[in-house]
C-alpha cells in the first residue's frame, strides 16, 4: 500500500489518498456483498453468458483495461474447407460444401455442418477449378470469387432445407461409425471414411 501511495504522489496523480478507493478494505468487500444481496432479493440477478477477452496462458478473463495496455491489430489465419457431399449410395460427388473458419484446429473433431433453413444457397463453379462444384450461401458467393480472383458460374440455387440430412465426408478421418445410423452414415468397410450429416 505504501509503495502505491509513493508512486501516486511521485507521478502527480491528483487524488485524496486518505479516502482512496481500495478494494481490499473490509468496507469495500462488505459493500459489494451487500449490493449483490440487494440485486438477488429484487430478482435482478441472473445467470448468462458473455464474450470476454481471454488470456490462454493464464487461463483467466482479461479486463478491458488489461487489453488496452497491450492491444494491437493482428491478422488471424482463417481457412475455407470443402466437405465433399455424398450421393444416396454413400459415394463422393463432384459437389462440396464450403465452410469458412477462423479456428482450423477444431476441424479434426468436426461432426456436423450447419445450414440456415430459410437462407438461399447456390452451387457454383469457379473458373480456375472447372471440374468441381461448391455449395455456399448465396450472399457470400461473389466475395469468395473475389478472394480467389477468378470467375464464378452459378449452376443452381436452393433453400437451406434442401441440404438438411445430406451426408458429407469430414476433412479428417478421425472417427469410426460406432453410433446409430441417425448421426453418421453407414460405410461399406473399415477402410472407408465416416460421413457426417448436414443439420
Amino acid at each position: 500500500m505504501k509503495e502505491w501511495e509513493t508512486l501516486t504522489e511521485r507521478i502527480g496523480f491528483w487524488i485524496d489518498l486518505s479516502k482512496a478507493y481500495v478494494t481490499y478494505h473490509q468496507s469495500f468487500v462488505e459493500s459489494v456483498w451487500w449490493a449483490l444481496a440487494e440485486l438477488f432479493n429484487r430478482g435482478l440477478l441472473y445467470q448468462g453468458h458473455k464474450i470476454v477477452w481471454w488470456w490462454p496462458q493464464g487461463g483467466t478473463a482479461l479486463s478491458s483495461g488489461e487489453v488496452g495496455q497491450g492491444y494491437r491489430q493482428v491478422a488471424d489465419p482463417s481457412v475455407y474447407v470443402a466437405f465433399p457431399l455424398l450421393d444416396a449410395a454413400g459415394q463422393p460427388t463432384r459437389r462440396s460444401l464450403i465452410a469458412w473458419t477462423t479456428t482450423p484446429w477444431t476441424l479434426p473433431s468436426n461432426q456436423f455442418a450447419a445450414v440456415k433453413a430459410d437462407l438461399t444457397y447456390v452451387a457454383v463453379r469457379f473458373g480456375d477449378d472447372p471440374d468441381r462444384e461448391y455449395v455456399l450461401a448465396e450472399p457470400l458467393a461473389a466475395g469468395l470469387a473475389e478472394k480467389k480472383k477468378t470467375d464464378l458460374t452459378v449452376l443452381e440455387s436452393f433453400p437451406g432445407t434442401a441440404l438438411i440430412g445430406r451426408c458429407y465426408l469430414p476433412p479428417f478421418d478421425c472417427f469410426r461409425p460406432d453410433g446409430p445410423v441417425e448421426t453418421s452414415a453407414t460405410t461399406s468397410g473399415d477402410s472407408e471414411p465416416v460421413a457426417w450429416r448436414v443439420v
